[in-house]
C-alpha cells in the first residue's frame, strides 16, 4: 500500500492536521523572511523617513513639537513617496478623514489618530499617555529592540494566514476536482479527495517555503507555485482513480 493508498482509505480525520503541521514549519521559513525585511527597513529606511520628525513632548494632555513651533508648516513623514504620519499642532490638521492624504498616523495638540488597515481610525486623548517625550533616537531604538522578538510574534500571523490560504486552495481543489472524480470513481469520497488533496499540496508549500527562505523573488513566481500544486494534486488524484479502478496509469509518452 502506498503512502495516497493509504491517506485515501486510513486517514480519516488526519488531513486538515497534515495540512496544518506541513503550513505550521513552513510558516517558520515566511516568519523569517518577514524578519529580515523589518531589520533591513529599520536599518535602511527608517533613520531617512524619521529625518525630519521633530521632538513631541507630552504634558497635561497636550503636545509639543519643536519645529512646529517655530512656525513651521505641519510635518509629514513620507516612505516611497507615500506619507506615513503627519504632526501638527497648529490646526491645519485635526483628522485623518479630513487630511489630504493616506497617512497612517496623525498627532496634533490634544490627540492622536491611527488609520488601521480596513481604513477605519482610531482616536486616542494624548493625556492618557501622560509625561512623555518621543525623538528620533527613541524611536529607531525602540524598532531596534523589536528585531530579536519579531519573529517570534510573526510566527503566529503567518501561520494563521498561510493556513487560511492553504485551506481555501485546498477546498478550491477538491470541490473541482470532485467533478471529475464522480464520473471516474464514483467510490472515492469527498473526505478521501481533500486528504489526497492536502497530502499533494506538500510539494507547493516546501518549494515555496525553500524560495522564501532563501530570499529568492521572480516574476510571476506565484504562478508558478501554483502549478506545482495543480501538477501534483492532478497526479495524486489521477492514481487513485487508476487504483480503484484496478489499473495502474501507463506514464504519459513524450510528444
Amino acid at each position: 500500500m502506498t503512502l495516497y493508498d493509504e491517506v485515501r482509505s486510513s486517514w480519516d480525520g488526519r488531513g486538515f492536521l497534515y495540512l496544518f503541521m506541513l503550513v505550521a514549519v513552513a510558516s517558520v521559513f515566511h516568519a523569517a523572511a518577514v524578519s529580515r525585511g523589518y531589520d533591513r527597513f529599520v536599518s535602511d529606511s527608517l533613520p531617512a523617513i524619521l529625518e525630519p520628525m521633530p521632538v513631541i513632548m507630552v504634558e497635561n494632555g497636550e503636545a509639543r513639537f519643536e519645529a512646529i513651533d517655530k512656525g513651521i508648516e505641519p510635518i509629514t513623514l513620507n516612505y516611497e513617496g507615500k506619507p506615513m504620519a503627519i504632526f501638527d499642532t497648529t490646526g491645519k490638521v485635526v483628522s485623518l478623514e479630513n487630511a489630504d492624504s493616506e497617512a497612517m498616523i496623525l498627532v496634533t495638540k490634544t490627540n492622536l489618530q491611527v488609520r488601521g488597515l480596513g481604513g477605519g481610525i482610531t482616536e486616542a486623548p494624548l493625556s492618557d499617555f501622560g509625561k512623555m517625550t518621543i525623538s528620533r533616537e527613541t524611536v529607531i531604538k525602540s524598532a531596534e529592540g523589536m528585531k530579536s522578538a519579531l519573529p517570534f510574534f510573526a510566527w503566529p500571523l503567518v501561520l494563521g494566514l498561510n493556513f487560511f490560504y492553504r485551506m481555501f486552495q485546498l477546498l478550491a481543489y477538491a470541490f473541482i476536482s470532485r467533478v471529475w472524480i464522480m464520473r471516474a470513481a464514483p467510490s472515492i469520497t469527498m473526505d478521501a479527495v481533500m486528504r489526497l488533496t492536502a497530502v499533494a499540496l506538500t510539494p507547493a508549500v516546501v518549494v515555496e517555503a525553500f524560495f522564501v527562505g532563501l530570499g529568492i523573488n521572480m516574476p510571476l513566481i506565484g504562478i508558478f507555485y501554483q502549478l506545482i500544486a495543480v501538477g501534483y494534486v492532478y497526479q495524486t488524484l489521477k492514481n487513485a482513480i487508476a487504483h480503484t479502478q484496478g489499473a495502474t496509469p501507463k506514464p504519459e509518452q513524450p510528444a
